[in-house]
């Protein structure tokens, strides 16, 4: 898997970004610039996706598929009983 940040992936969230910027240039102090504060923080943390579904629906499969290795377990059965949470980090 190709580290998103290098190949461009990213283009979507520098340009959000780079909105967000802008609007604090110009915004004053209040609810909206609080509002403009928060996504922006957001955009520098990592995206979570949450995963569910089903027993033996696929759901490790399909993580493992976004993660392009295998982390979760697969298997025939029940596998994935409880809430696990996976981080994959590039740097």
């Amino acid at each position: 898997m190709s580290d998103p940040v290098s190949s461009g992936d990213w283009s979507l969230r520098v340009a959000l970004t780079s909105v967000c910027d802008d609007a604090l240039r110009v915004l004053p102090e209040g609810p909206a610039r609080d509002g403009v504060l928060q996504v922006r923080s957001t955009l520098a943390e990592p995206l979570r996706v949450a995963v569910s579904g089903s027993v033996s629906s696929g759901k490790s499969t399909l993580v493992n598929a976004l993660l392009g290795q295998r982390i979760a377990a697969v298997d025939q059965g029940e596998c994935t009983q409880l809430v696990t949470w996976f981080c994959y980090d590039h740097y």
